[in-house]
Protein backbone atom coordinates (compact mmCIF):
# COMPACT_ATOMS: atom_id res chain seq x y z
CA UNK A 1 0.00 0.00 0.00
CA UNK A 2 2.76 2.45 0.97
CA UNK A 3 4.74 1.65 -2.18
CA UNK A 4 1.67 2.36 -4.33
CA UNK A 5 1.34 5.80 -2.74
CA UNK A 6 5.09 6.52 -2.71
CA UNK A 7 5.56 6.25 -6.49
CA UNK A 8 2.98 8.88 -7.51
CA UNK A 9 4.14 11.07 -4.61
CA UNK A 10 7.67 11.15 -6.06
CA UNK A 11 6.25 12.04 -9.48
CA UNK A 12 4.16 14.86 -8.03
CA UNK A 13 7.13 16.33 -6.12
CA UNK A 14 9.19 16.15 -9.31
CA UNK A 15 6.46 17.89 -11.33
CA UNK A 16 6.02 20.56 -8.66
CA UNK A 17 9.74 21.25 -8.83
CA UNK A 18 9.54 21.69 -12.61
CA UNK A 19 6.49 23.90 -12.19
CA UNK A 20 8.27 26.19 -9.68
CA UNK A 21 11.31 26.51 -11.95
CA UNK A 22 9.42 27.12 -15.19
CA UNK A 23 6.37 29.01 -13.89
CA UNK A 24 7.25 32.27 -15.67
CA UNK A 25 7.76 30.62 -19.10
CA UNK A 26 4.38 28.87 -18.70
CA UNK A 27 2.74 32.19 -17.89
CA UNK A 28 4.45 33.84 -20.89
CA UNK A 29 3.01 31.14 -23.18
CA UNK A 30 -0.52 32.02 -22.10
CA UNK A 31 0.18 35.74 -22.54
CA UNK A 32 1.42 35.08 -26.09
CA UNK A 33 -1.82 33.21 -26.81
CA UNK A 34 -3.69 36.26 -25.60
CA UNK A 35 -1.75 38.63 -27.85
CA UNK A 36 -2.28 36.40 -30.88
CA UNK A 37 -6.01 36.30 -30.19
CA UNK A 38 -6.10 40.09 -29.91
CA UNK A 39 -4.27 40.45 -33.22
CA UNK A 40 -6.87 38.23 -34.88
CA UNK A 41 -9.52 40.63 -33.64
CA UNK A 42 -7.76 43.56 -35.28
CA UNK A 43 -5.66 44.66 -32.33
CA UNK A 44 -8.48 46.65 -30.74
CA UNK A 45 -7.90 45.14 -27.31
CA UNK A 46 -11.58 44.33 -26.93
CA UNK A 47 -12.28 41.08 -25.16
CA UNK A 48 -14.47 38.46 -26.77
CA UNK A 49 -16.51 35.67 -25.21
CA UNK A 50 -15.54 33.36 -28.08
CA UNK A 51 -11.95 32.96 -26.88
CA UNK A 52 -11.55 30.83 -23.76
CA UNK A 53 -8.47 32.69 -22.57
CA UNK A 54 -9.94 36.13 -23.24
CA UNK A 55 -13.22 35.21 -21.59
CA UNK A 56 -11.29 33.95 -18.55
CA UNK A 57 -9.33 37.19 -18.46
CA UNK A 58 -12.56 39.13 -18.58
CA UNK A 59 -13.87 37.10 -15.64
CA UNK A 60 -10.70 37.57 -13.56
CA UNK A 61 -10.68 41.28 -14.37
CA UNK A 62 -14.20 41.60 -13.00
CA UNK A 63 -13.85 39.31 -9.97
CA UNK A 64 -10.29 40.47 -9.09
CA UNK A 65 -10.06 44.11 -10.28
CA UNK A 66 -6.78 44.57 -8.38
CA UNK A 67 -5.10 42.17 -10.83
CA UNK A 68 -3.72 39.83 -8.14
CA UNK A 69 -5.06 36.82 -10.06
CA UNK A 70 -4.85 36.80 -13.85
CA UNK A 71 -6.17 34.45 -16.52
CA UNK A 72 -2.65 33.01 -16.89
CA UNK A 73 -2.64 32.10 -13.17
CA UNK A 74 -5.96 30.28 -13.56
CA UNK A 75 -4.78 28.31 -16.59
CA UNK A 76 -1.47 27.33 -15.00
CA UNK A 77 -3.22 26.25 -11.79
CA UNK A 78 -5.77 24.24 -13.79
CA UNK A 79 -3.09 22.43 -15.80
CA UNK A 80 -1.18 21.68 -12.56
CA UNK A 81 -4.32 20.22 -10.97
CA UNK A 82 -4.85 17.98 -13.99
CA UNK A 83 -1.27 16.67 -13.98
CA UNK A 84 -1.13 16.02 -10.23
CA UNK A 85 -4.52 14.27 -10.09
CA UNK A 86 -3.80 12.24 -13.22
CA UNK A 87 -0.49 10.97 -11.80
CA UNK A 88 -2.14 9.94 -8.52
CA UNK A 89 -5.16 8.27 -10.13
CA UNK A 90 -3.30 6.64 -13.01
CA UNK A 91 -1.90 3.93 -10.71
CA UNK A 92 -5.46 2.79 -9.93
CA UNK A 93 -7.62 3.82 -12.88
CA UNK A 94 -5.10 3.76 -15.73
CA UNK A 95 -6.24 6.04 -18.59
CA UNK A 96 -9.71 6.26 -17.06
CA UNK A 97 -8.09 8.77 -14.70
CA UNK A 98 -8.47 11.33 -17.51
CA UNK A 99 -12.15 11.89 -16.64
CA UNK A 100 -11.85 12.77 -12.91
CA UNK A 101 -8.64 14.69 -13.62
CA UNK A 102 -10.43 16.78 -16.24
CA UNK A 103 -13.21 17.47 -13.76
CA UNK A 104 -10.69 18.68 -11.16
CA UNK A 105 -8.92 20.80 -13.79
CA UNK A 106 -12.22 22.48 -14.62
CA UNK A 107 -12.94 23.36 -10.97
CA UNK A 108 -10.97 26.68 -10.98
CA UNK A 109 -13.04 27.86 -13.97
CA UNK A 110 -16.28 26.65 -12.37
CA UNK A 111 -15.49 28.41 -9.07
CA UNK A 112 -14.45 31.57 -10.93
CA UNK A 113 -17.68 31.54 -12.91
CA UNK A 114 -19.76 31.05 -9.74
CA UNK A 115 -17.92 33.95 -8.08
CA UNK A 116 -18.59 36.08 -11.15
CA UNK A 117 -22.30 35.20 -11.11
CA UNK A 118 -22.49 35.91 -7.38
CA UNK A 119 -20.89 39.31 -8.00
CA UNK A 120 -23.29 39.97 -10.87
CA UNK A 121 -26.29 39.01 -8.75
CA UNK A 122 -25.28 41.41 -5.99
CA UNK A 123 -24.47 44.16 -8.49
CA UNK A 124 -27.79 43.77 -10.28
CA UNK A 125 -29.63 44.44 -6.98
CA UNK A 126 -28.03 47.89 -6.94
CA UNK A 127 -29.74 48.82 -10.21
CA UNK A 128 -32.31 51.29 -8.93
CA UNK A 129 -29.87 53.12 -6.64
CA UNK A 130 -27.24 53.27 -9.39
CA UNK A 131 -29.51 54.51 -12.18
CA UNK A 132 -31.41 57.02 -10.05
CA UNK A 133 -28.19 58.36 -8.50
CA UNK A 134 -26.43 58.68 -11.84
CA UNK A 135 -29.47 60.39 -13.36
CA UNK A 136 -29.64 62.96 -10.54
CA UNK A 137 -25.94 63.78 -10.80
CA UNK A 138 -26.21 63.91 -14.60
CA UNK A 139 -28.85 66.63 -14.31
CA UNK A 140 -27.01 68.53 -11.55
CA UNK A 141 -23.77 68.61 -13.55
CA UNK A 142 -25.45 70.03 -16.67
CA UNK A 143 -25.55 66.78 -18.69
CA UNK A 144 -21.79 66.12 -18.23
CA UNK A 145 -21.51 62.33 -17.95
CA UNK A 146 -17.90 62.40 -16.69
CA UNK A 147 -18.73 64.76 -13.79
CA UNK A 148 -21.87 62.75 -13.02
CA UNK A 149 -19.92 59.48 -12.82
CA UNK A 150 -17.23 61.09 -10.68
CA UNK A 151 -19.81 62.52 -8.26
CA UNK A 152 -21.57 59.14 -8.01
CA UNK A 153 -18.27 57.38 -7.25
CA UNK A 154 -17.39 59.90 -4.52
CA UNK A 155 -20.76 59.43 -2.82
CA UNK A 156 -20.49 57.33 0.35
CA UNK A 157 -23.22 54.83 -0.53
CA UNK A 158 -22.87 51.33 0.93
CA UNK A 159 -25.78 50.10 -1.20
CA UNK A 160 -23.81 50.47 -4.46
CA UNK A 161 -20.40 49.00 -3.63
CA UNK A 162 -20.08 46.69 -6.65
CA UNK A 163 -21.50 49.08 -9.24
CA UNK A 164 -19.37 51.93 -7.88
CA UNK A 165 -16.23 49.82 -8.41
CA UNK A 166 -17.32 49.00 -11.97
CA UNK A 167 -18.14 52.64 -12.60
CA UNK A 168 -14.72 53.68 -11.26
CA UNK A 169 -12.94 51.31 -13.66
CA UNK A 170 -15.09 52.60 -16.51
CA UNK A 171 -14.33 56.25 -15.70
CA UNK A 172 -10.58 55.58 -15.55
CA UNK A 173 -10.67 54.06 -19.04
CA UNK A 174 -12.79 56.70 -20.80
CA UNK A 175 -11.73 59.84 -18.94
CA UNK A 176 -8.80 60.82 -21.17
CA UNK A 177 -9.62 59.20 -24.49
CA UNK A 178 -11.71 60.14 -27.49
CA UNK A 179 -11.18 56.84 -29.27
CA UNK A 180 -14.67 55.38 -29.88
CA UNK A 181 -13.32 51.83 -29.94
CA UNK A 182 -11.73 52.17 -26.48
CA UNK A 183 -14.82 53.89 -25.05
CA UNK A 184 -17.10 51.20 -26.47
CA UNK A 185 -14.84 48.42 -25.13
CA UNK A 186 -14.82 50.01 -21.66
CA UNK A 187 -18.62 50.35 -21.71
CA UNK A 188 -18.91 46.69 -22.76
CA UNK A 189 -16.69 45.64 -19.85
CA UNK A 190 -18.93 47.59 -17.49
CA UNK A 191 -21.97 45.77 -18.93
CA UNK A 192 -20.15 42.43 -18.67
CA UNK A 193 -19.61 42.99 -14.93
CA UNK A 194 -23.40 42.76 -14.38
CA UNK A 195 -24.62 41.19 -17.65
CA UNK A 196 -28.23 42.35 -17.56
CA UNK A 197 -30.45 44.15 -20.02
CA UNK A 198 -30.43 47.31 -17.94
CA UNK A 199 -26.63 47.33 -17.59
CA UNK A 200 -26.20 46.91 -21.36
CA UNK A 201 -28.62 49.79 -21.99
CA UNK A 202 -26.89 51.96 -19.38
CA UNK A 203 -23.51 51.15 -20.95
CA UNK A 204 -24.84 52.28 -24.32
CA UNK A 205 -26.12 55.51 -22.76
CA UNK A 206 -22.73 56.21 -21.17
CA UNK A 207 -20.99 55.52 -24.49
CA UNK A 208 -23.33 57.88 -26.36
CA UNK A 209 -22.93 60.62 -23.74
CA UNK A 210 -19.14 60.25 -23.47
CA UNK A 211 -18.31 60.00 -27.17
CA UNK A 212 -21.10 61.85 -28.96
CA UNK A 213 -21.99 64.24 -26.14
CA UNK A 214 -25.73 63.81 -26.63
CA UNK A 215 -28.37 64.19 -23.91
CA UNK A 216 -29.25 60.71 -22.61
CA UNK A 217 -31.38 61.77 -19.62
CA UNK A 218 -34.61 60.49 -21.21
CA UNK A 219 -33.02 57.13 -21.97
CA UNK A 220 -31.81 56.77 -18.38
CA UNK A 221 -35.29 57.76 -17.13
CA UNK A 222 -36.79 55.01 -19.26
CA UNK A 223 -34.37 52.46 -17.73
CA UNK A 224 -35.37 53.62 -14.24
CA UNK A 225 -39.08 53.25 -14.98
CA UNK A 226 -38.63 49.70 -16.26
CA UNK A 227 -36.59 48.81 -13.16
CA UNK A 228 -39.42 49.95 -10.87
CA UNK A 229 -41.84 47.68 -12.73
CA UNK A 230 -39.42 44.74 -12.62
CA UNK A 231 -38.96 45.12 -8.85
CA UNK A 232 -42.53 43.92 -8.20
CA UNK A 233 -42.06 40.81 -10.38
CA UNK A 234 -38.70 40.06 -8.74
CA UNK A 235 -40.26 39.83 -5.27
CA UNK A 236 -42.80 37.26 -6.50
CA UNK A 237 -40.04 35.16 -8.12
CA UNK A 238 -38.03 35.11 -4.87
CA UNK A 239 -40.94 33.70 -2.89
CA UNK A 240 -41.48 30.93 -5.47
CA UNK A 241 -37.82 29.84 -5.55
CA UNK A 242 -37.10 29.93 -1.79
CA UNK A 243 -39.19 26.81 -1.07
CA UNK A 244 -37.41 24.57 -3.60
CA UNK A 245 -34.00 25.72 -2.35
CA UNK A 246 -34.77 24.83 1.26
CA UNK A 247 -36.20 21.48 0.18
CA UNK A 248 -33.03 20.38 -1.63
CA UNK A 249 -30.62 21.60 1.06
CA UNK A 250 -32.40 19.67 3.80
CA UNK A 251 -33.65 16.67 1.81
CA UNK A 252 -30.32 15.41 0.41
CA UNK A 253 -28.34 15.25 3.72
CA UNK A 254 -31.40 13.79 5.46
CA UNK A 255 -31.73 11.08 2.80
CA UNK A 256 -28.02 10.18 3.07
CA UNK A 257 -27.99 9.83 6.86
CA UNK A 258 -31.37 8.08 6.79
CA UNK A 259 -29.95 5.43 4.45
CA UNK A 260 -27.15 4.77 6.95
CA UNK A 261 -29.66 4.53 9.82
CA UNK A 262 -31.86 2.10 7.84
CA UNK A 263 -28.81 -0.06 7.02
CA UNK A 264 -27.78 -0.24 10.68
CA UNK A 265 -31.12 -0.61 12.49
CA UNK A 266 -33.26 -2.43 9.90
CA UNK A 267 -30.76 -4.44 7.85
CA UNK A 268 -28.37 -5.23 10.75
CA UNK A 269 -25.28 -4.02 8.90
CA UNK A 270 -22.58 -2.89 11.36
CA UNK A 271 -21.86 0.84 11.28
CA UNK A 272 -18.13 0.11 11.26
CA UNK A 273 -18.50 -1.91 8.06
CA UNK A 274 -20.55 0.83 6.37
CA UNK A 275 -17.97 3.48 7.22
CA UNK A 276 -15.13 1.19 6.14
CA UNK A 277 -16.73 0.52 2.75
CA UNK A 278 -17.64 4.17 2.31
CA UNK A 279 -14.31 5.79 3.14
CA UNK A 280 -11.63 3.16 2.47
CA UNK A 281 -12.89 1.27 -0.58
CA UNK A 282 -12.13 3.15 -3.82
CA UNK A 283 -15.67 2.60 -5.13
CA UNK A 284 -17.25 3.87 -1.93
CA UNK A 285 -14.99 6.91 -1.80
CA UNK A 286 -15.71 7.64 -5.46
CA UNK A 287 -19.47 7.47 -4.95
CA UNK A 288 -19.24 9.66 -1.83
CA UNK A 289 -17.16 12.27 -3.70
CA UNK A 290 -19.62 12.27 -6.61
CA UNK A 291 -22.59 12.72 -4.25
CA UNK A 292 -20.82 15.53 -2.39
CA UNK A 293 -19.72 17.31 -5.59
CA UNK A 294 -23.18 17.11 -7.13
CA UNK A 295 -24.79 18.35 -3.90
CA UNK A 296 -22.44 21.36 -3.77
CA UNK A 297 -22.91 22.18 -7.45
CA UNK A 298 -26.71 21.86 -7.23
CA UNK A 299 -26.79 24.00 -4.07
CA UNK A 300 -24.78 26.69 -5.84
CA UNK A 301 -27.07 26.55 -8.87
CA UNK A 302 -30.17 26.79 -6.68
CA UNK A 303 -28.66 29.76 -4.82
CA UNK A 304 -28.01 31.43 -8.17
CA UNK A 305 -31.62 30.81 -9.22
CA UNK A 306 -33.00 31.98 -5.88
CA UNK A 307 -30.81 35.07 -5.78
CA UNK A 308 -30.88 35.58 -9.51
CA UNK A 309 -29.94 38.81 -11.21
CA UNK A 310 -32.38 41.66 -10.97
CA UNK A 311 -33.38 42.51 -14.52
CA UNK A 312 -36.33 43.19 -16.77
Amino acid sequence: MMSNLFTPFVYVVFLLGIFMIYYEPFEMIFRKLKRKSLLKQGGTGRLSETGIYLYTEEMTGTVFPSGKISAANVFVFSVSLFIISFVFLFMTLSFKAFIPSSFLAAMPFIILRFKLEKLRNKGSKEAEKLVSGLLNYYRVHHKNIFSAMEAFIKEENNECIITRNLMFQLLLEIRNTKNPVNIKAAADRFSFGIKTNWSCMLGQCIFAAAYEGIDVSESIEDILEQLKTAKVLDEEKKRANSESTRLVKFLVPTAYFSSIAISVFMMDIPLKKILYNQFTDITGVGIFLIITALFIVNSLILDMVKNGKFDY
